[in-house]
This record gives C-alpha cells, structure tokens and sequence, in this order.
C-alpha cells in the first residue's frame, strides 16, 4: 500500500459536501449565520448559530425546500434544530449571509478501513490485523498514513476562516470515540466559526441530532 492508493481509496469514497462561506457569488445565499434564527425556536433560551436554505443541502440529506435553524441552549448540552417548509433565507432577523460552494468530503482512515477495497484488506494482512479491521486495531503511524491524513486535513477549511459551515460530508473522528455509533446517520451541517465549540447537526429518519464538540 502506498500512500498514493489510499488517497485513491479515500475519492473513492468521497461525499459531496458545500461549503458556506463569506465569499463567492453574492447571488447564491445558502444560509445566514447568527442573528435571531429564520425559523422561530419552539423552545426558550436558544442561542442561533445558522439557518440554511434546503435547496442546498447534498441530495438526500433533508427537505428539498424550506429552511431548517439550528440552536444550542444553556440548560442544554447539545441543541434543537427546527425546520418550516415555508421560511426563505433574509437578513430581516440580522446575521451574515452565507454563500454555497460545492466541493468535497474525504472520509477518515476508519471509514477506509471499514469500507475500503479489497487492497485495504490486503495491506491490513500484511501489517497482522485481522479484517474486518476493529476500532481496538492499532494501526502502525508510518508515511503511508501521515500522508492521508495531511490530504484528509487540506480537504477540511478549518483554517480558511472564510468558510463557516460544511453541509454534509464525512463527520470528522472526535475523541469522544463516538464515530462509530453515528456511521449510520447522515451529517447535514458542521460548523467551524467561533469554534470551540463545533456543532454537528445528524439526521437519522424524521429525527435530527446535534452535538456540540470541544477539543
């Protein structure tokens, strides 16, 4: 395995994303970020963080049309999200309008292990790890992976300050060790302004999660 197949492994298994950023054509506004919330909380004490306009969401991922608000609150260690099929992105509640880039999302190296190629499978024999690889594997650090995760950390805008959220996409492998149990539910939204904390938004079914990260 060379660090040139697994990054290969990674397109392979890479998820469309946007990203909404400051930046880009002032004509396409896909959300607002702050301000008082498109969409009324139907709970007290909220704090808004980012409404988004459905039509922007990666297919499958939420409603077609409509838009959904996203709030934390203090009593509350993660959040609500609230959705009205009839509410338009504007500025009439304040925030910052946020423009729709399309790009896309590489998967952590667990999601290459677990659903990787028969290659993958081939070099994890070769290292002495059974398959079906297990989140308790250790894996040896070498230059093959020091490479992904250099590509895997260029594909993700922490550090461009211009993009605020990423709508779909791979989650990202936090140390609450909880990927795993989230494999099975879709990320709608993470956000990376005015971080810590970071906010993921999950929807499994009719239900959403939110999750509020810190380092």
């Amino acid at each position: 395995m060379t660090a040139e197949d697994l990054i290969a492994e990674g397109t392979r298994l890479a998820r469309p994303c946007v990203h909404l950023q400051v930046q880009g054509d002032a004509g396409i506004v896909a959300a607002v970020w702050r301000g008082t919330g498109i969409v009324p909380s139907t709970e007290a004490d909220c704090q808004h963080w980012i409404s988004v306009d459905c039509r922007f969401l990666p297919a499958n991922l939420g409603p077609a049309s409509g838009c959904i608000s996203m709030y934390t609150q203090r009593r509350n260690p993660n959040g609500i999200v609230v959705y009205d099929p009839e509410s338009v992105i504007s500025l009439a509640q304040g925030g910052l309008l946020l423009t729709a880039q399309p790009g896309i999302s590489l998967p952590p190296i667990e999601a290459i292990l677990l659903a990787g190629s028969p290659i993958v499978n081939d070099w994890l024999q070769s290292l002495g790890i059974e398959t079906p690889w297990k989140w308790e594997d250790m894996l040896p650090y070498g230059d093959v992976m020091t490479a992904y995760e250099q590509a895997l950390s260029e594909n993700i805008p922490v550090q461009a300050r211009l993009v605020y959220a990423i709508l779909g996409g791979w989650p990202v492998v936090w140390p609450d060790g909880d990927w795993f149990e989230l494999i099975d539910s879709n990320l709608m939204i993470l956000t990376l302004a005015e971080s810590e904390p970071w906010i993921e938004v999950f929807r499994r079914g009719a239900d959403y999660q939110v999750i509020q990260r810190v380092s």
